[in-house]
C-alpha cells in the first residue's frame, strides 16, 4: 500500500495476460485477485483477462481500510454500504 501504483492495473495488463497465461499453461485454474472497492478494483479489465487467459478469477469485495475510503465512501450509510458490496 505504500505505492499507490502498484494498486492500480492499468498499466501493466499485457504483462499480466502473459504471467497469466504461464500460470494456466503450468496448470494454474483460478487466483483471487483481492483488491477489494476501497482501492478502486478494475472488475472489467479482470473479466477480460480472465477471458483472454482462461484462468478464473475471483475478485475481491467489500471495502478495505478507512484510510483508502473516498469522502463518498465515508459519507455513504451503512445501507448503501452495505448495497455497494
Amino acid at each position: 500500500y505504500s505505492h499507490r501504483e502498484n494498486l492500480q492495473l492499468n498499466q501493466e495488463v499485457g504483462a499480466i495476460r502473459e504471467e497469466l497465461l504461464y500460470f494456466k499453461a503450468k496448470g494454474g485454474g483460478a487466483l483471487v485477485e483481492n483488491t477489494t472497492t476501497g482501492l478502486s478494483r478494475d472488475v472489467h479489465t479482470l473479466k477480460w483477462l480472465a477471458e483472454q487467459t482462461g484462468v478464473h478469477i475471483i475478485a475481491g469485495a467489500g471495502f478495505y481500510v478507512d484510510a483508502t475510503h473516498s469522502a463518498a465512501t465515508r459519507a455513504m450509510s451503512v445501507e448503501q454500504v452495505k448495497s455497494t458490496t
